[in-house]
This record gives C-alpha cells, sequence and structure tokens, in this order.
C-alpha cells in the first residue's frame, strides 16, 4: 500500500539507518548463521520497509537470490545490484563491503528487521495524516467520505501489522485446552453451552451453538419469505438478553418502518391494523408495554440507502467500541443493495459480479477485524420455484450473483416454505400464520439441518412451534 508524499511534508520522516543497516550487515556475513537470517528477514521484511533508497536496493538483492536459491554474500550481492543496475545506486561495492564490515548479530536479525518495519509503519502513519490534510485543506470530499477513506487506510495498516506466520502446534493445543476447560467451567459441567449470541430459536442454537464471534452468517430467501422480520427477531432477543449492541443496516426499510414492525412483534398486535389506525385499548395497551420494553435496548438501526462494507466497518467500530471491547451483532439487511464503488480510492469492479464478491469478501473482514458476529442477509435467485413443489428447497448455488458468498459465509442459512407443511388453502390468508422451515445449509464448524418455525405475518414475528419437531439432516 502506498501513501503519496505531499507539500505538507517538511519534517524528516520517522526512520532508523543504524538498524537497516545492522539488519543487512547480519544478512551479508556468508555464513550459515547469516543465511538462517535471511530466511528470518525475508518472512518479516519487505523491500519498501527500508527507508534509504540503497538499502531497499540491497535487500532487493538478497531477497532475490534467497528465493532464487543462491548463496548471499558480498560478491553475490555485488553482482546481483550490477545485473539489476543499481550497484552505483546503492553506493558501489565499497558502502557493501562496510555493511559486511559492521558484523552484527546474525542471531538479532529479527530484532533489527522489528524495528526497520516499525519505523515503515511510522511512516505510513504520518503519510496518511499528510494526506488527509492536504485533503481536508483542499475540502474537495465531504467529511463522510474522508472519514471513510481515513477508516480504510487505517484498516490496511492494521492488517499489515497483525502477526501471521508458522505457529508449534503446542502452543495452539495449550491455548484451545484452556478455552474448552473455561467453557466446561461456565457450563458447570453440563454437555453442552450456547458459547455465542443465543438466537431465541430452539433448534438454531442449539445446532450452532449460538451466532459466533469472526463468523459470517448469511441469512438468504426468496422476497416474501419474511428474512428481514426474522433478522430483527433475532436482533431483538439479543439485545433484551445478552444486552450487547446490535446494528442493524437496513437499505431497504426506513428506521421508522422497522421499529413498527419491531413494536408490533413484541406486542403481538396486527402491524396493519396499526398502519389504519384501527386499533382496540387492549391493542394499545400493549403497544405501550412494548415500546417501553424495547425502548433502553441497545439496538442502532441505519436507513442509509447507499452503503459500503467501509462504511458499515466505521460505524460499527465507533458503537462497538464505546464500551472498551467489542461485543455485540451486526446485521445488514440486505447484500445485493450494497455498494463497492471507490472504496479505499479504487474504482468499481468490472462486473456486478465481481462487485458482489468484493463485498462478501469486506463483510467477512469486518466480522474478523471486529472479531463479532456479522449477519448478511441475501436474496436467492429464482431456481428453487422453477425447481416444483416438493424440490423447492434452497440450495448453497442459488445464492444470487455470486458463488464467493456461499465460499465467505462461516454458516448459510436458509428461510423456505414447504408446501407439505401447509395444506392447500391454509395459511393463504394474511392474517393466519404458516409453517415456515428454516434450513442451515451450511456450517464451518458444526451440523447443517433444517427444522420448522411457525411465522406470523400479521405481526411479523417468528416463533418456534408449540411441539419441537426432530431436526431435519439437512439433504432431508
Amino acid at each position: 500500500m502506498g501513501f503519496p508524499r505531499t507539500s505538507q511534508e517538511t519534517r524528516v520522516p520517522p526512520q532508523d539507518v543504524n538498524a537497516e543497516r545492522a539488519t543487512l550487515s547480519a544478512m551479508l556475513q556468508g555464513t550459515e548463521a547469516s543465511t538462517e537470517a535471511v530466511a528470518k528477514a525475508a518472512g518479516q521484511l519487505l523491500v519498501e520497509h527500508f527507508y534509504r533508497t540503497s538499502h531497499a536496493d540491497i535487500y532487493r538483492a538478497i531477497r532475490e537470490l534467497f528465493e532464487a536459491g543462491e548463496k548471499v554474500d558480498l560478491i553475490t550481492v555485488c553482482d546481483r545490484l550490477k545485473r539489476m543496475g543499481r550497484l552505483d545506486a546503492a553506493g558501489g561495492e565499497a558502502y557493501v563491503a562496510g555493511l559486511v564490515d559492521e558484523i552484527a548479530i546474525a542471531s538479532n536479525v529479527e530484532e533489527y528487521a522489528k524495528i526497520v518495519k516499525d519505523k515503515a509503519t511510522m511512516r505510513k502513519l504520518s503519510e496518511v495524516g499528510y494526506q488527509l490534510f492536504d485533503r481536508a485543506a483542499k475540502d474537495q470530499l465531504a467529511p463522510d467520505d474522508l472519514l471513510n477513506q481515513a477508516s480504510h487506510y487505517l484498516y490496511e495498516l492494521a492488517q499489515d501489522r497483525l502477526e501471521g506466520g508458522l505457529q508449534k502446534i503446542e502452543k495452539v493445543i495449550i491455548s484451545e485446552i484452556e478455552k474448552v476447560e473455561t467453557l466446561q467451567a461456565q457450563a458447570g459441567g453440563e454437555e453442552s453451552m450456547m458459547t455465542g449470541l443465543p438466537t431465541g430459536f430452539h433448534w438454531l442454537d442449539q445446532v450452532t451453538s449460538g451466532l459466533q464471534r469472526g463468523e459470517l452468517i448469511v441469512l438468504a430467501a426468496r422476497p416474501g419469505m419474511g428474512k428481514t422480520s426474522f433478522a430483527m427477531n433475532i436482533a431483538e432477543h439479543v439485545a433484551r438478553v445478552k444486552k450487547v449492541p446490535v446494528l442493524f443496516f437496513s437499505l431497504e426499510m426506513s428506521a421508522h418502518g422497522l421499529v413498527r414492525r419491531l413494536i408490533c412483534a413484541q406486542a403481538r398486535v396486527d402491524s396493519h391494523d396499526v398502519r389504519r389506525g384501527r386499533l382496540f385499548a387492549e391493542d394499545r395497551t400493549r403497544l405501550m408495554n412494548a415500546a417501553s420494553i424495547l425502548h433502553d435496548l441497545p439496538i442502532w438501526v441505519d436507513e442509509s440507502s447507499w452503503l459500503m462494507p467501509i462504511q458499515v466497518r466505521a460505524r460499527a467500530r465507533r458503537i462497538l467500541g464505546e464500551t472498551g471491547k467489542f461485543d455485540g451483532l451486526i446485521i445488514v439487511d440486505y447484500l445485493q443493495l450494497m455498494d463497492f464503488s471507490s472504496e479505499g480510492g479504487g474504482g468499481r469492479p468490472e462486473s456486478r459480479q465481481q462487485e458482489i464478491t468484493a463485498i462478501s469478501r469486506s463483510m467477512k473482514s469486518v466480522a474478523k477485524e471486529l472479531n463479532v458476529p456479522v449477519m448478511v442477509l441475501s436474496q436467492l435467485s429464482r431456481a428453487p420455484e422453477r425447481r416444483g413443489d416438493a424440490a423447492a428447497k434452497p440450495r448453497l448455488s442459488d445464492l444470487r450473483e455470486s458463488g464467493a458468498i456461499e465460499q465467505d459465509a462461516d454458516v448459510v442459512i436458509f428461510i423456505y416454505r414447504d408446501p407439505r407443511d401447509n395444506p392447500e388453502g391454509e395459511g393463504s390468508r394474511p392474517d393466519r400464520p404458516y409453517v415456515a422451515r428454516l434450513c442451515v445449509a451450511k456450517q464451518r464448524n458444526g451440523p447443517t439441518g433444517t427444522f420448522r418455525l411457525v411465522f406470523n405475518r400479521a405481526y411479523t414475528r417468528f416463533d418456534n412451534p408449540a411441539e419441537m419437531d426432530e431436526l431435519m439432516p439437512e439433504d432431508e
């Protein structure tokens, strides 16, 4: 990632030339230890991490030799620089020989490299600041756009700082056993417990153990199946039971429309009667009681008609970070209405399929970065309708516009209606409930299956059935 320098840059950027020299010296000794130092540095440093251009050229020559499996020493590096046409720019043979003569301790190369990388990060932060200052001074962007760009740049820097690499399995095993013991202690010895956020739907919670941190959950259905209502039911349950923030990004409905649905669902009052103003005294009382219950719940609604993943990230970071720790749930309704144009200053992807792919992967990165569950609603293609009655169950291939959605999702849930659950004529009236099926079609870390719920359309609420039936396997 590069940031253009600006006229505001008058100070010497953060750098440590001595650490750069020590890093190169540790790799140039031509010994077995220096060969190991090259491998260690190559796993940590990029060419652009070096501040001095001559040092960047020398490191590039070292890396090219290492990647080609050739020996790294004074003679081979100078020869490579000569063939690159950069020997004079790097200070000539005398300068490279001077690095060898310093005889830095090869075993300390990781410490030297860390200083070099830290200074490179500070330079990038400075460049971001200068760039944002210039753009703010020129007043060419709206404040929200500038804030989104700042969030994007800082996120990229944070991603660069994430430590990955190989870990010895013994450390991971110890960590996992500690987690298991902690969960067992919290469960009081019970056979199972809720490790994620509970949805309030018994079978779904049993199959998934709740909505898990860092996971992307895709809730998909054809229009009219109630996916927005289902998501709102979960939002209310999570906020009420766990008392954690729930952020609902709605690109289709207004905040007033969503809240009206939420109140009607809680009060179990016909939303159509509310719109017409035809309410009995008992209905008004239930609505007031429901509004009182919902009033203090930590639910935020964003009714933006245009939304990019970077905006979700920035707004979620602000709300979820207010408590000092990131905890809560993000819901986006729905993915196909999101936009990716100008994300991070880039252009729009060439096709809508590529754009949906980029959006899907960005939402997955939001879940991982903030370490909270992210539920994204999605449309299905018409394929389930074309397959006929008994075969109308959705498939992963029915996810609309991009196979990346299926690939990126940790959990995929379908809502659909099976004619076998609703005899002819039953459930056809808008004021009558009907049986819906919820299918966990994909789960990376758990089982799949299908179960029934009752959808009360009059007040847009899903409920557990009076009698719990057996969990149907996903391929039922």
